[in-house]
C-alpha cells in the first residue's frame, strides 16, 4: 500500500483527536482515495480523501473539499458512526460506505484493509 507521509501522520493525529482507532482512519482513506489529496470521486458532491458525502453531511461542504480538513470530517463521522454501532467497526463502516448490498461489500474489503494494518 503505497502512502502519502504527510496525509499518514495528518490521518494519525487526527484518530487520536476523535478517538478512533488510526489504523481504521488509514484503512478508510485507502479505500476511498488511496491516499490521492485530490482524488475526484464518480459522484460530484462527494470529496477527497475520505469520499465525504457533503449532500449527507452539508455541514461539511467547505472544510471537506481540503484534504486536511477532508481527514477531520471522515474521521468525524467514523466516530459518531462507532459509538452508534457500539464499536461494531463492520457495521459503523457500512454506514459510513452507505447501507446497501454495495455498501457492505465495501465495508468488508475496508474491514480487512484495517486488520492487516492492526
Amino acid at each position: 500500500m503505497g502512502c502519502d507521509e504527510a496525509v499518514a501522520r495528518h490521518s494519525i493525529r487526527v484518530a487520536y483527536n476523535v478517538g478512533i482507532s488510526p489504523e481504521l482512519l488509514l484503512a478508510v482513506v485507502y479505500s476511498e482515495s488511496s491516499f490521492v489529496k485530490d482524488k475526484h470521486h464518480s459522484l460530484s458532491y462527494v470529496y477527497g480523501l475520505c469520499g465525504v458525502n457533503v449532500k449527507a453531511h452539508p455541514h461539511y461542504a467547505t472544510i471537506a473539499k481540503n484534504w486536511r480538513g477532508n481527514v477531520v470530517c471522515g474521521a468525524n463521522e467514523l466516530s459518531i458512526y462507532l459509538r452508534e454501532c457500539n464499536g461494531n467497526v463492520v457495521r459503523a463502516l457500512t454506514k459510513y460506505k452507505g447501507v446497501s448490498k454495495l455498501g457492505e461489500r465495501q465495508a468488508r474489503h475496508t474491514f480487512s484493509i484495517y486488520k492487516e494494518l492492526r
